[in-house]
């Protein structure tokens, strides 16, 4: 493993990669108040930073670099920048209306 590998899988990428999972899990695991107030501080991060401070750091502020995008490129797998753009925005919002489909609708219980 050389020594841009190791810098790509540091502790900011499994920090990041840890936080997204918990992200994509968030609508069973925790109300949906608590992911409407965590939605809202993402997309305030976005509009006032840029883009996600993680992503800032992990890829020392080069904003044409996206944390999805690129490591879905390194498995083969290519997505267009303006869909990716446009998850940025879209999937926080899919995740906070599918925590109140699965909890209000469904009636089901988060964890937390």
């Amino acid at each position: 493993m050389d020594k841009q590998q190791i810098k790509e899988f540091g502790t900011i990428f499994w920090l990041h990669l840890l936080l997204i999972i918990m992200i994509y899990l968030s609508p069973f695991l925790f109300k949906w108040g608590l992911i409407l107030l965590f939605v809202g501080l993402y997309y305030f991060q976005i509009f006032v930073l840029g883009d996600c401070f993680l992503t800032k750091i992990q890829f020392k502020g080069n904003k044409h670099i996206k944390f999805h995008p690129y490591y879905l490129s390194k498995l083969g797998l290519r997505i267009n920048k303006k869909i990716a753009k446009l998850g940025t925005y879209l999937i926080p919002a899919a995740i906070f209306l599918l925590s109140l489909f699965w909890q209000l609708v469904l009636n089901k219980v988060p964890l937390i």
